[in-house]
């Protein structure tokens, strides 16, 4: 999950993992969109990224269980800079993909103690 706050350098975090031959599945994204064009408000839908042709998907509305999306995928990132207010929709959107990614987990890779 990335935004215009994705950066390293002076470029998106996007850009410099596929210049380095990243194999990137697809992007969520949050409130305002991955580049930081969508203005406040506005609704966020799929979409694919112009510099690139990544696949974008929204987190929003019908994506919201985007199960089938995460099971296709060995690594999240979530890079993203939030104020730190709890309400903020940044935090929220990593609320949303952290159960994803629980759930998607590779079979054998379960680190959980056993239950008795």
């Amino acid at each position: 999950m990335a935004n215009q706050t994705t950066i390293v350098g002076d470029k998106h975090l996007v850009d410099v993992l596929l210049e380095k031959g990243v194999d990137l599945k697809f992007a969520f994204i949050p409130e305002h969109g991955f580049r930081g064009t969508i203005e406040c408000g506005e609704d966020v839908h799929n979409d694919v990224d112009v510099q690139t042709g990544l696949p974008l998907y929204s987190l929003y509305g019908e994506n919201h269980q985007a199960d089938s999306l995460v099971s296709s995928v060995d690594i999240m990132i979530f890079d993203i800079q939030d104020v730190g207010d709890r309400f903020y929709t940044y935090v929220v959107g990593m609320h949303n993909v952290m159960p994803l990614c629980a759930n998607n987990k590779p079979p054998g890779n379960d680190t959980r103690p056993s239950q008795p």
